[in-house]
């Protein structure tokens, strides 16, 4: 018999830099970056010492087992949460946006006016 989830999940950490081809400068898109990210929710600790840098045109995918801490990584990118340590910024100069212009689809199906 398997135990519980908790002793299965531990703290998805990366901090390799992903080798991508060079993307030709197109103008179009927005580079962000997440440097040092930790998130827990006590005492779980979901991302640790995460890094991730996209470039104008890049196409990033975030896959992972449930629990890793996907969804916590984007509701940080989007401003609907804050990190415990680390910078999440927008841009070439990294400046942080609100959450003023972010959309959110909901994971499960969901009935809006």
């Amino acid at each position: 018999m398997f135990g519980p989830v908790s002793d299965f999940a531990a703290p998805f950490e990366c901090s390799a830099q992903p080798k991508a081809a060079p993307i030709p400068a197109s103008g179009k898109g927005l580079e962000f970056s997440a440097y040092g990210i930790r998130k827990a929710f006590r005492p779980k600790v979901v991302l640790a010492d995460f890094n991730l840098v996209a470039r104008p045109g890049e196409f990033v995918a975030i896959v992972g087992r449930s629990g890793c801490g996907k969804s916590t990584f984007l509701r940080l990118l989007a401003g609907l949460d804050a990190p415990d340590t680390g910078v999440v910024g927008f841009g070439a100069e990294g400046r942080s946006r609100g959450a003023s212009d972010v959309r959110v689809m909901f994971q499960e199906p969901r009935l809006l006016p």
